[in-house]
């Protein structure tokens, strides 16, 4: 599960939020994501927020 807690300007956010940074797409496709990416790329914003692991 991933939960975008909020957008920020690339150049102002808090560095630590990058000491483990993600990218995130699903098996076989980067398509449901292209949209977003796009977004973010264009704007010079990045996404915060969390992602939920499970194996059960």
């Amino acid at each position: 599960m991933i939960e975008l807690d909020k957008f920020v300007n690339f150049f102002e956010a808090d560095p630590h939020y990058f000491e483990r940074s993600w990218l995130l797409i699903p098996d076989n496709s980067d398509k449901p994501y292209a949209l977003l990416r796009k977004l973010l790329e264009k704007t010079g914003m990045a996404a915060l927020g969390k992602v939920t692991m499970s194996t059960r």
